[in-house]
């Protein structure tokens, strides 16, 4: 029963669940949750014929507590769907930026910026945020567009907001923010912790040997969150 409870858990969660399973580990892995799934229905055909050849089941109840206790880990599944990485998180991991340790060019965002259809000259492009690292030069001065969750915080210069995405090698136990800053106009009030699509010219922000993009901004889209919204 306990085979057969998490073969139909992943077996769902690869036909009916990728939208949750997106929220947790990276696409190109999903194979491995097909693995997990045919892993476990070999278990269940092993145990079936191992049954089927013994002439009596003796039943052991203190044997039971311990197969409900494999069950456990599905019950925290129940709380992915409205489960979000937050300002409280982005608070709390180690904050990432072109300086650090992470491979560059092993990171690509969804979509790729070389998949977005051409657009007209008066229109930025969207650009992702490890774009806007990596090839700063490319950007400086220049418009450009971006999709991001905002932070605002007392402690930040006036009339400035950070807006980030969380960057992932492998699943969200790694994941960790990558992000810029916001300088917009004193009359605009910028909303805590929401998805966000802006538009402005591209600065340097240079801080204690750290260097930061950002963006002069003169107005925010609020929009929904994205399918994928790490960074990959």
């Amino acid at each position: 029963m306990t085979l057969s409870a998490w073969s139909l858990f992943l077996v769902w969660l690869i036909a009916f669940g990728r939208s949750d399973l997106g929220r947790l580990l990276h696409p190109r892995l999903w194979w491995l949750v097909v693995c997990g799934a045919t892993i476990f229905l070999i278990f269940i055909v092993r145990q079936a014929i191992g049954f089927a050849r013994r002439p009596t089941i003796s039943e052991d109840p203190w044997q039971w507590p311990s197969l409900l206790i494999l069950l456990l880990p599905l019950l925290y599944f129940s709380q992915i769907p409205t489960a979000r990485f937050n300002n409280d998180t982005f608070k709390t991991r180690n904050l990432s930026t072109a300086n650090n340790s992470f491979q560059k060019e092993e990171l690509v965002e969804n979509p790729e910026p070389d998949t977005i259809p051409t657009l007209p000259a008066d229109q930025p492009r969207e650009v992702g945020l490890m774009k806007l690292y990596t090839e700063q030069e490319k950007f400086l001065g220049k418009e450009v567009s971006v999709v991001c969750q905002t932070f605002v915080d007392d402690r930040l210069p006036e009339n400035t907001a950070m807006c980030y995405r969380y960057m992932i090698a492998c699943c969200a136990a790694d994941a960790r923010p990558l992000f810029i800053f916001l300088q917009h106009p004193k009359n605009l009030a910028i909303k805590n912790d929401k998805w966000i699509k802006i538009q402005g010219k591209m600065t340097l922000i240079t801080n204690q040997e750290l260097t930061v993009p950002a963006l002069v901004v003169e107005e925010v889209d609020y929009v929904a969150e994205p399918a994928f919204p790490f960074i990959y």
